[in-house]
């Protein structure tokens, strides 16, 4: 049979289909009718009748040659999706499916990176504002001052949540206008009519704090919107990471047995030992990365610091010295107590950097 890994690091929750076991050998097999969209009529024998592929008429040798003796199915152990007998055409049918299926877990609205990156540090100092604070915020004082250029611009500079705006008096309409720089920390198109702001500086200061006000909304209803999808992401990464650990202690148990009894071998059990220690590295990150976030902390910000914190405790430089102590260690006793300690650097290095990688991906996913 010719087998065919399709794809890594697959989600095991995208496709549906049937786990089967059969000692260290786990699998998700995949129904082709399913995700290649192929419909079958049978005799009442058991003979096929007719095949439809994506809705097309399709002669039943071609069922039989392509599909019928085909599988397809995720390694629960490696997380591969991969295909036996099926032909290249629709192998790639395969993955497009996947891709597709994936793409519809996402929230349909893209969240714009611009807006992503030029969000404060502290996730809370734009929360959504209660109609008290709204009330509030509309009925403030404004302080006015005339710009250094007053004489030839006529504008008056005010600053209002520790951005300056600036608006004018257009002596031929009569009309206050906000100028343009100020309209674009706004977004407000600089169009005709879409910087005026009334006919008396009263009215333009009210509808200034208003303008200000929705863009302070609208922000915050982003920055929920993208606080609950790298939540979602995170809860998701950790359903996965605790299968995994479940998966591979029942593996480790096994092999440890078996390498008693001379049937396995011990890269088996080292595997299925790092498997664990790399999500329990995973699980503890993921962990205090929620917790930061639901203390109202920036979630870009939060995952971005976790992986500099990462990457700067694998820099080469602190590699050594570790290493080095580790060592030392190992040569001042006798008794034994450190001799695991240099493969558990060797552990937390690996699992560090398997933690680093899942947290660039949550990032990815937060930025799409």
């Amino acid at each position: 049979m010719k087998r065919v890994v399709l794809l890594e690091n697959v989600d095991l929750d995208i496709l549906e289909g049937n786990i089967w076991e059969k000692g260290e050998t786990k699998r998700k097999y995949i129904d082709l009718h399913d995700i290649l969209d192929i419909k079958v009529d049978k005799y009442g024998t058991g003979n096929v009748r007719n095949v439809y592929f994506d809705g097309e008429p399709k002669s039943n040798s071609w069922y039989y040659k392509n599909v019928q003796y085909a599988k397809l199915y995720i390694d629960m152990n490696t997380n591969e999706l991969i295909s036996h007998d099926l032909p290249e055409d629709l192998q790639q049918i395969v993955v497009e499916k996947y891709h597709e299926r994936q793409s519809k877990e996402e929230p349909e609205e893209p969240i714009n990176k611009e807006i992503i990156e030029a969000l404060p540090e502290r996730f809370e100092q734009l929360t959504l504002d209660s109609e008290d604070n709204k009330a509030q915020f509309l009925s403030q004082k404004v302080k006015y001052k005339k710009s250094k250029d007053f004489d030839d611009t006529g504008e008056w500079i005010t600053t209002i949540d520790g951005e300056e705006y600036k608006i004018y008096k257009n002596m031929n309409t009569g009309w206050w206008n906000i100028t343009s720089e100020s309209a674009k920390k706004l977004k407000l198109e600089d169009s005709y009519g879409s910087t005026h702001m009334g006919f008396t500086k009263k009215d333009a200061t009210s509808k200034l704090l208003e303008q200000i006000w929705e863009n302070r909304s609208s922000i915050s209803k982003i920055l929920e919107k993208l606080k609950e999808k790298v939540m979602n992401t995170i809860e998701k990464a950790e359903e996965k990471a605790a299968q995994i650990i479940e998966q591979q202690m029942s593996l480790l148990i096994s092999n440890s047995t078996k390498l008693k009894d001379g049937v396995s071998s011990d890269i088996n059990v080292t595997q299925n030992a790092q498997n664990m220690y790399n999500n329990n590295i995973l699980m503890e990150t993921l962990k205090q990365l929620k917790s930061g976030i639901e203390e109202g902390r920036d979630p870009i910000e939060e995952i971005r610091r976790d992986i500099t914190f990462l990457e700067e405790g694998i820099k080469l430089d602190v590699l050594i010295k570790r290493m080095k102590s580790a060592e030392n260690d190992l040569k001042s006793t006798t008794s034994g107590m450190f001799i695991r300690r240099l493969p558990m650097e060797l552990l937390e290095i690996i699992g560090q950097t398997y933690t680093i990688q899942v947290l660039k991906q949550i990032l990815e996913k937060a930025q799409k």
